[in-house]
This record gives structure tokens, sequence and C-alpha cells, in this order.
């Protein structure tokens, strides 16, 4: 018996849950392969839940949200919101930003950014949040060694 094809709205659900896993696991700094040890899971299933090849259960979906610190409703914002969601510049940045403080490798570099992180933050550059993400992963040693 052919399996029934999945409805246009559930797989944009699966889309957009995927595509918010690939994003958050790469505000963190994450590789695939990091977020995959953390879940359990190989690599390939890692990109296969964040391509949405593959369902990404409710046992899984919460192990995910744990490892990326973000709550199950975290993947299901902004469903439902008319047309793709749009980047904007300062994202972007932050989203830079991010991925160039995970590849410091020196501790003591890593540090730095302490003195001069809040003062950017004052003028707007980057969000205090950012800055908040930055120091935890800094303190759970979440930079790539």
């Amino acid at each position: 018996m052919a399996k029934p094809k999945r409805g246009q709205s559930t797989a944009t659900i699966d889309n957009h849950v995927g595509g918010r896993i690939r994003e958050r696991r790469i505000m963190l700094g994450l590789t695939q392969q990091q977020l995959a040890e953390m879940i359990g899971v190989t690599y390939q299933q890692a990109h296969k839940y964040e391509r949405s090849i593959n369902r990404v259960s409710a046992g899984r979906l919460f192990e995910i949200g744990r490892a990326l610190s973000v709550p199950i409703t975290y993947f299901y914002e902004g469903i439902g919101e008319e047309g793709p969601r749009q980047i904007t510049l300062h994202q972007r940045m932050q989203l830079k930003i991010a991925r160039n403080f995970a590849e410091i490798r020196n501790e003591k570099h890593q540090g730095a950014p302490d003195a001069w992180y809040p003062a950017v933050c004052r003028l707007g550059v980057v969000s205090r949040h950012s800055h908040q993400i930055l120091r935890s992963q800094h303190r759970q040693g979440g930079g790539r060694s």
C-alpha cells in the first residue's frame, strides 16, 4: 500500500521547524556534527532534520531544544506569517559575529569581547541578547576546539 503524501501545510511546518533548527545552530556557532553529537544522532541525520528530509519526532525536538537552549515553541515561532522570513542586515551581522566568535580557539582571546562588547551593545550595533548568548557559549566551552 502506498504511503499517503503529506499535506502542503504539514510539509510547510516541517520545513519551518527544520529551518529554525539550522538557524539556531548557526547562531550558536555549532557545526552539524557538533549538534548531532549533542543529540545522539549521526551528522547525516542532523542534516536531514534541518533540510526536512526526515521529520523530527516530539522527543527528538525536545532534545534539540535542550541542546540549543531554547524551548520547543522556538521552532514554531513565525509559522503562518506571510511570505518567507527575511533576515535583516542587523540579524545577519549578529550571526556573523557569533560564527566568528566560535572560531576563536584561545580562551584568553575569547574573553576579550567582555571588555568592549557592552559599549557596542549600547551603540545598538549588536543586541544585548547576542552578547548574553556569546558569553554563555564561552562559559560552557561552546567555542570550537
